[in-house]
């Protein structure tokens, strides 16, 4: 574009760029040369150049310096040269932003936008549409539409490609133009098409059915350009994903249709979406992997970094799917390019077998010295991961990696290698002796600080525990006499550890920690002087708590608790327990191995820190002390509803405050106000909600839900939360996202949240779990044993029990050996409040497994002495393991049901009871009123037959009333005999116990006394009308015998009579009675009923429990079998209804 420069303009510049010492006020002044006449072509582009070096620097002009700089420029298209006239379009383009009235320019673009010089056309209109706005767009509609057809492949691309941009500022008038991008798309130039394309689809992606038909014309019509079948091909695999349906989708057909397309570019994308699909599996991945295995074979080097690079993410989930890629790749460990040679060697360190690895040990050693350090870091993670997939060859690998050790490499390359060796020794002890071994060599000689105290660190953890720990002593104190401060202080730690641990090299320890105390360095002096007197106590407590386990409070919680307290003097001490406990690090698998990097590290803060900034900066949420624990994320809706809806429990002392993050998947709503109402099944009591001012379509906001913990019972612990989202709805339009004015009210269910007994419990990690042990003593501890029936193998009995309680699993003991029929799990938690928790759970493998949990609680820290604990080590697990029991069998449950279902023959029975009940018990209450106004003063038993009835016994004192019946029992019997404990569903009732009834003449038009039955419907008419269940009635008339149903019900409900010779062999009808309501059972109801049930064949075990009737999901009773001695009502003589000998009635029909 620049002309060549006479020879002293290039001999101006310096060095090879010659813009590099520009000054903004020289170009500007240069620009004069604009209004120059005539116009100089050849110095006007220098000059425009210029300007366009400066902005692209990021140099600010002003908006007069610019807007002068601009009107100059426009006088350069009185110039008819082309070179010119391009770069005064592209100028136009960059100042656009800065200068003011740019649509001065507007006439002279149309002019040569409509022109017929096409050279010109095409910038013309990219630069017409960077300064035209919504207001503009209009005027030039019919030029912008007659672009995109026209015959130039540059004009049409350009009107195209600029319809994009416009769609930012005026979607609606863009969408006009859908005919001609779609006769765009079926132009033979490749680039026309492409951009074509594009433009439809981006004016159809919020229109899933739009998009799809889109689809199906161009995978069935075809396609010229390579780059149109890789947006085709990008554009089906994200409805792929969104859909989830697989290879089953004709999508997924077309995907791997284009694996055998003539362009090797269209190959690449089909191989790469199928691989990126989300549940592939390894058969729908044959074929992409078979094209890249032919492309690690090609003479380009693109290609075969791509397909290397490919596989190498393949290996990482499926690498059985990349074994007969093999050799392929080991043919490429020699190729030039050293990206691709790395690539291989990883992937083959993921993919290759046991067998293998020697063999892939010997030709990494050739290969490593090759390559740069950011290459070998790569290298030693593939080998860390090929450790864990083979712990038996760690002796190899070890070997190789302390031969790496020795070599020269700078900090990140040893660090990634002593990060391996430390991972080798704590996934497989038996390799301790030498990995540490492999680490004294290397702190002889180390230059890095940060390694040298690391490596000290693991060696007073880990040493000590060696059967001969005397033989580090000596690297150890080499490392005090020779190395910095900071070294010399983390040799002093690790020297105390071993005289804490071992009995017999405590003298000379001490005798080390004397020469210690003579340092020059202040910290090395203090440490040195605190380990010998706690050393000389000679007691395990104090080791455990001062030199073993460290503080368990977070160390950038303290700094800024600390930082706080200078802040605002106070006359009180430091109270350490306003610092957050430390949380165990969670560790996310990455998905893929990166470059390292010569930038420095910047500690990133930690999940609960931010967390705890967050809510306090909540007014309603300051008062309540230092977050104790977050949880991970609930799921409270499914991926594709309308709103997805997560929950993060936040854990504080005496309260819990529930996090939902709220995203809105609808285009034409707009929320507001969005609240999550909660109800507890517990004892928890919700505070407050913290609403969500408006959650637009796919923005994230989050609301709040303030529960308070009970404090009165300690028990209450796992609680039930339902939950429904409450919010008022602004219905928008889904292109422009404007909402409407009025809005209404509206609420969506979600999923029930439990908080467990993990939510209450924060993981501590315990270094030396055997010394904090033994540090408790047993006066706090508790013994009991659980059979694990369900669960067939240790791996998952450790996993299930780490989950259940929320504790931290210390001496590596959640790993549990190959081949092993017993094992101990170690577990350190603390308890909300403050109380530390330790946990010695034993298993033992037989048809199940057997679980011996033995616990013990350290008693209150002083720092959390005003902290009143909540935790009840003696029943909790017992009572809520007894209580998951008891629900399973007794209760009845669907998915999403808020109500326990009885059998109807339980039903049957509960209502016969407490039809007799009600009256007995008016009755004897009328007795004993009238002997108490008697004076009489002997204390009155309840009635023997009512005590029969119900098999259990009244109150001993006072006046006997329907509630003592209902929920007292007596000191002979147990509290499951009591009608109240089979209403609720855990009691047990002797049915074969027959009263008489005696008929109060009074009572028959009142409800029964204290009816323990559930009205579940007690909405108004209005209310019910609205929204009801369709049909309920002829449910009951058809589905429930007549006995069963108070009232009668209206004609409409009944069954229809048979069509045909049926309706001839029917009996006359009987007419209907008009339906009415009744408060209670008539005698012959109840006769019915008592038939009912003898049919059912009930079980005559005066000890059986109705939970056992009605326990199993699936259980059926024999069908009953019709019966002309049926008893039928007074009026009907002795015959049923219609209804009731129906075929479509109970005849064979079970209840259920």
């Amino acid at each position: 574009m620049i002309k060549k420069f006479d020879k002293k303009d290039e001999e101006s510049g310096s060095g090879s760029n010659p813009f590099q010492h520009l000054e903004k006020s020289a170009v500007l002044q240069e620009a004069r040369i604009f209004n120059e006449t005539p116009i100089n072509p050849r110095r006007c582009l220098h000059i425009l150049t210029k300007i366009l070096y400066l902005l692209n620097q990021g140099e600010h002009f002003g908006t007069t310096e610019a807007t002068e700089a601009f009107f100059a420029m426009t006088r350069l298209f009185q110039s008819n040269d082309q070179t010119l006239r391009r770069m005064c379009y592209f100028t136009i383009k960059e100042m656009a932003n800065i200068s003011e009235d740019v649509i001065i320019v507007t006439s002279s673009l149309t002019k040569d936008m409509t022109g017929k010089e096409d050279v010109y056309r095409g910038p013309a209109i990219r630069a017409l549409c960077r300064i035209t706005d919504a207001t503009m767009l209009q005027a030039i509609e019919r030029y912008m539409k007659q672009a995109i057809v026209d015959k130039v492949p540059s004009v049409s691309s350009s009107a195209l490609v600029s319809s994009l941009h416009m769609m930012k500022i005026s979607y609606d008038v863009v969408k006009r133009w859908i005919n001609e991008a779609q006769e765009a798309a079926s132009s033979d130039n490749i680039m026309v098409q492409y951009h074509a394309l594009g433009l439809l689809y981006h004016l159809r992606k919020n229109d899933r059915l739009a998009v799809s038909k889109m689809l199906n014309k161009f995978t069935k019509s075809g396609l010229k350009s390579q780059f149109a079948y890789c947006m085709l091909i990008r554009i089906a695999s994200r409805l792929l994903r969104e859909s989830e349906e697989g290879h089953e989708s004709p999508l997924f057909d077309f995907i791997e249709s284009c694996l055998r397309n003539k362009h090797e570019m269209v190959i690449y994308e089909a191989a790469s979406a199928i691989i990126h699909l989300p549940n592939c599996t390894a058969r729908e991945l044959a074929p992409a992997v078979s094209v890249l295995q032919l492309f690690c074979s090609s003479p380009k080097p693109v290609l075969r970094y791509a397909a290397v690079r490919t596989l190498n993410k393949v290996a990482m989930k499926h690498p059985s799917a990349v074994t007969a890629c093999n050799l392929d790749l080991e043919n490429l460990i020699t190729d030039s390019n050293r990206s691709i040679a790395t690539l291989a060697i990883t992937t083959l360190l993921k993919t290759g077998s046991e067998s293998s690895v020697d063999r892939l040990m010997k030709q990494i050693s050739s290969f490593v010295s090759e390559i740069s350090d950011e290459f070998k870091v790569v290298v030693v993670q593939a080998i860390s991961a090929l450790c864990q997939k083979y712990p038996r060859k760690h002796s190899v690998m070890m070997t190789f990696l302390s031969n790496m050790l020795r070599d020269d490499g700078g900090f990140e390359y040893k660090r990634a290698i002593v990060d391996c060796i430390i991972g080798i020794i704590e996934e497989n002890p038996e390799s301790k002796e030498a990995g540490l071994a492999h680490l004294c060599e290397f702190i002889e000689d180390c230059e890095h600080t940060v390694l040298a105290t690391k490596i000290l660190h693991l060696l007073g953890k880990e040493g000590p525990r060696t059967p001969s720990p005397s033989k580090y002593i000596r690297f150890i104190f080499n490392r005090v006499v020779l190395e910095n401060e900071a070294v010399r202080a983390a040799a002093v730690s690790a020297l105390a550890k071993f005289g804490a641990q071992n009995e017999n090299l405590l003298p000379s320890i001490l005798v080390l920690l004397q020469r210690c105390m003579i340092d020059s360095d202040d910290e090395v002096r203090d440490r040195a002087t605190f380990y010998l007197n706690v050393l000389q106590q000679r007691q395990i407590a104090l080791n455990a708590a001062y030199i073993f386990n460290g503080l368990t409070v977070s160390v950038p919680g303290m700094e800024k608790a600390l930082h706080q307290y200078t802040l605002e003097p106070s006359e009180k001490p430091f109270d350490m327990k306003t610092v957050p406990l430390a949380t165990a690090p969670i560790f996310e698998q990455k998905a893929e191995i990166a470059l390292v990097t010569s930038k420095p590290e910047k500690v990133a803060p930690s999940r609960q820190d931010i967390f705890q900034e967050q809510l306090a900066a909540i007014p309603e949420f300051k008062s309540l002390g230092p977050l104790f624990k977050s949880s991970e994320p609930v799921h409270l809706t499914e991926a594709e509803t309308e709103y997805f809806v997560c929950c993060v429990k936040h854990v504080f002392t005496n309260h819990i405050v529930f996090q939902f993050d709220c995203t809105n998947t609808l285009n034409d709503q707009l929320l507001e106000r969005i609240t999550v109402q909660m109800e507890p099944s517990d004892a928890y009591d919700v505070i407050c909600f913290i609403p969500a001012p408006s959650l637009a379509y796919n923005q994230p906001g989050m609301c709040y839900t303030l529960v308070q913990i009970p404090q009165d019972d300690s028990t209450a612990v796992a609680c039930t939360f339902s939950c429904t989202m409450k919010f008022t709805v602004r219905d928008c339009d889904p292109n422009t996202g404007v909402p409407e004015e009025d809005g209404y009210d509206d609420e969506y269910v979600l999923e029930d949240l439990e908080v467990t007994v993990s939510d209450h419990i924060q993981k501590v990690l315990k270094p030396n779990f055997a010394a904090a042990w033994e540090e408790v003593g047993d006066d706090f501890e508790k013994e009991e044993t659980f059979a694990l029936s369900s669960i067939k193998t240790l791996d998952e009995a450790v996993n299930n029990i780490i989950k259940f309680l929320g504790m931290q699993p210390c001496e590596r003991s959640d790993k549990v050996p190959e081949n092993k029929n017993s094992h101990t799990l170690y577990l350190a938690g603390v308890y909300r409040g403050g109380c530390d928790v330790l946990v010695r759970s034993r298993l033992a493998l037989g048809d199940g497994v057997t679980m011996q949990y033995l616990t013990r609680r350290i008693p209150q820290n002083p720092k959390y002495q005003h902290i009143k604990t909540c935790l009840d080590t003696g029943c909790s697990l017992t009572k809520y393991t007894e209580k998951l029991e008891e629900i399973k069998r007794n209760y009845r449950y669907k998915k999403d049901e808020l109500f326990k279902r009885l059998k109807v023959t339980t039903f049957a029975q509960l209502v016969i009871q407490v039809a007799s009940l009600s009256d007995e018990t008016l009755e004897v209450t009328n007795k004993e009123i009238h002997k108490q106004e008697d004076g009489d003063s002997a204390a009155p038993h309840p009635d023997a037959e009512v005590t029969e009835g119900t098999n259990g016994k009244g109150s001993p004192d006072g006046t006997p009333s329907p509630i003592l019946f209902l929920n007292n029992a007596g000191a002979g019997e147990s509290y499951r005999s009591t009608l109240q404990s089979v209403i609720s569903g855990v009691g047990e009732l002797d049915i074969e116990k027959d009263t008489p009834k005696k008929e109060d003449t009074e009572a028959k038009d009142t409800p029964y006394p204290d009816c323990p039955f559930l009205l579940l419907d007690v909405r108004d008419r209005d209310a019910y009308d609205q929204c009801h269940i369709i049909g309920g009635l002829k449910v009951l008339a058809q589905k429930i015998p007549e006995g069963l149903i108070t009232g009668s019900l209206p004609a409409c409900c009944h069954a229809p009579a048979p069509s045909g010779s049926a309706r001839k062999k029917t009996s006359l009808k009987v007419p209907l009675a008009r339906a009415e309501n009744r408060w209670r059972f008539s005698e012959d109801n109840l006769q019915k009923i008592q038939y009912y049930l003898e049919e059912e064949h009930i079980p005559s075990d005066t000890a059986s429990r109705f939970s056992r009737g009605s326990s199993g999901r699936n259980s059926k009773a024999t069908a009953m079998r019709s019966n002309p001695s049926l008893p039928g009502t007074a009026g009907s003589g002795g015959v049923l209804s219609a209804r009731s000998l129906s075929r479509n009635s109970i005849q064979n029909r079970p209840w259920k």
